[in-house]
């Protein structure tokens, strides 16, 4: 009988070890570290992937969506086919992976998780690496729509301020929020914005995030519920992303990114800002 992959969003390196030697070949695991960092070491068959093919920047906007072609182009690049499923990672304890994943959820790519810890997890756990470059055969890889029920833009954030079923969650530092960190023509947020510090989901001094109990009792402390649509943004959808991530696999299902966020909202002449 065919292999059904049902990997959770958020794997732990044990669980991804188990497997990946129970289906061998049935995951694409993608690094997405810098090259030097692949070359040093990397999971046994995982491929280097540069996540700059899926930024767009239109200055001094940052952090928005490829063209459903040019995300395509990356995905044939990168040996990803249609319905395959993904295992991402990065260093541990970075955003980067949050991106990865959530992007591709943004082009109708359901079949992603993400490595919990990153490659520190998996060397912390025991397991091995490899050093040598795994060979990519291009792929086909068919031009996606865009799943706008994930995406958030300025437009319908203004249109819809103050509603109550609706909880706009800032992730940046507490600085950033308050406007004494200005990283846009304006500082501030968002009004009527709850900020909750990404760095808050990770286990002290760790590189994992907290559990499900824990980060569900985070959330909720400051409002964030599944009852409620929620949009995340921070300075250009990194530490969102992974957010938006972080809540999707706790079982929320009304989550939205705002891809550019405060680098569109804050470098606007007429947004309305609190700080």
């Amino acid at each position: 009988m065919l292999h059904k992959p049902s990997l959770p969003l958020i794997i732990d390196a044990d669980a991804l070890m188990s497997e990946t030697q129970l289906h061998p070949g049935e995951y694409l695991i993608i690094d997405i570290r810098s090259h030097a960092l692949y070359r040093q070491g990397h999971i046994p068959g995982a491929v280097w992937f540069d996540p700059g093919q899926l930024a767009a920047e239109q200055p001094p906007v940052r952090g928005l969506l490829p063209s459903p072609s040019a995300f395509a182009a990356a995905m044939r690049s990168a040996g990803v086919k249609n319905r395959q499923h993904i295992v991402v990672y990065d260093n541990g304890g970075e955003p980067s992976a949050g991106r990865f994943a959530w992007t591709l959820l943004a082009f109708n790519h359901r079949e992603i998780s993400m490595l919990n810890g990153g490659i520190h997890a998996w060397q912390s756990a025991g397991y091995p690496l490899e050093t040598t470059e795994t060979v990519i055969d291009q792929s086909r890889y068919d031009e996606p729509d865009i799943n706008q029920t994930i995406i958030a833009d300025r437009d319908s954030i203004l249109a819809t301020l103050n509603t109550p079923d609706i909880v706009l969650l800032d992730t940046r530092s507490a600085e950033e929020f308050s406007g004494q960190d200005i990283r846009s023509a304006r500082g501030g947020h968002i009004p009527g914005a709850i900020n909750i510090n990404w760095t808050e989901t990770k286990n002290a001094g760790e590189k994992t995030f907290k559990s499900s109990a824990e980060l569900k009792k985070l959330f909720s402390a400051k409002g964030i519920t599944p009852d409620k649509q929620v949009i995340c943004y921070c300075q250009s959808h990194q530490r969102s992303a992974l957010v938006c991530m972080l809540l999707m696999s706790l079982g929320y299902n009304n989550i939205k990114g705002y891809p550019g966020a405060w680098s569109d909202w804050g470098n606007q002449t007429d947004t309305p800002i609190e700080s």
